[in-house]
């Protein structure tokens, strides 16, 4: 990070309508409990997705050749820091992973690889979907927060947003039109194959790797059409690298939720929800300790399913795309 132990405040200008974004202040450990499911409030799976304003293309340099790979913008994105003037305080239970087979929740009977297969297949099986995300970061150069959106038509067109520890306030993208693909990560665009799920999968495994990168390394079926959750599940229900993996549900009644609970030997811990239904993330969380204090991370997702997405939720940067 360019500004050691600094707390940011991420501001996403996804549309004209955008607000700036303050750090967490409520009570995410319900929400991770069960609550962040498909079916928000005042959202049911049957409902439309309201289409947002399309998003402002990021004034960048020209590419200097239709061979050029990385686009490097001129004045960078207009996601950025805002000067700490918040309550910089993130509540400890925020990260807590709870011990597992605590209240309603039981060791399940799902396989843990075939549970990890289901979740990459539903990542483009599950028809057009619309998620809200809160991601929440703690370690020791610095702490945030910020949220961003992920909107699905098909494997060939998206428009992902995300945020990473390393990355301060910049707001990450994978977009794709159905043709063209672009990658937005650090300050610079790269152009990408767009060609849907490859039948590969991510090869960094790790319980402390994945740990530490899963606020990017998750989309990799958008950014690369790597498969990830099968891929690492496998590694950890292996025991490679001293993993330890179990998995457990809570039934709700209309629906059951999965959670995955996995550390390794070097003090790395996981844990990571799913929806029973779609067998989509709804939140996962890291802890990592170090000698040095512990790098706390975490995600939640809140899904709609339904509706439809225009083309104008799919649009590439100008200066990023090869038909400018």
């Amino acid at each position: 990070m360019t500004q050691r132990a600094k707390i940011f405040r991420l501001q996403a200008t996804l549309s004209p309508t955008s607000s700036v974004i303050s750090l967490v202040n409520r009570a995410l450990l319900g929400v991770l409990a069960g609550c962040a499911i498909l079916a928000v409030p005042g959202c049911n799976p049957s409902s439309s997705v309201a289409a947002k304003p399309p998003e402002q293309p990021v004034n960048a340099a020209p590419t200097g050749s239709a061979g050029s790979e990385t686009v490097t913008p001129k004045t960078g994105p207009t996601d950025r820091a805002i000067p700490p003037k918040i309550d910089a305080h993130i509540p400890p239970e925020t990260f807590r992973i709870p011990k597992p087979d605590q209240g309603k929740e039981k060791r399940s009977s799902m396989d843990l690889a075939d549970l990890g297969d289901k979740m990459d297949k539903a990542w483009f099986g599950s028809g057009e979907l619309l998620c809200e995300t809160d991601t929440v970061y703690d370690v020791q150069e610095g702490k945030g927060s910020g949220k961003a959106t992920i909107k699905v038509k098909d494997a060939k067109t998206f428009n992902v947003q995300y945020y990473t520890s390393d990355t301060e306030a910049t707001l990450n993208r994978i977009i794709a039109n159905g043709t063209e693909k672009i990658s937005f990560y650090k300050s610079a665009y790269q152009r990408v194959p767009n060609t849907g799920p490859t039948g590969k999968g991510v090869e960094d495994t790790s319980v402390a790797s994945f740990a530490r990168n899963f606020n990017r390394e998750m989309f990799a079926p958008f950014e690369t059409g790597a498969s990830v959750w099968g891929p690492v599940f496998r590694a950890w229900d292996k025991g490679a690298d001293g993993a330890t993996a179990t998995v457990h549900e809570t039934n709700y009644g209309d629906h059951v939720e999965y959670r995955i609970v996995a550390q390794d030997s070097k003090g790395a811990q996981m844990d990571i929800r799913v929806d029973g239904k779609r067998f989509l993330p709804v939140a996962v969380r890291s802890v990592i300790k170090t000698p040095k204090g512990t790098d706390n991370r975490m995600w939640d997702a809140k899904w709609k399913l339904g509706g439809h997405h225009t083309d104008k939720d799919f649009v590439l940067p100008r200066d990023a795309s090869t038909n400018r």
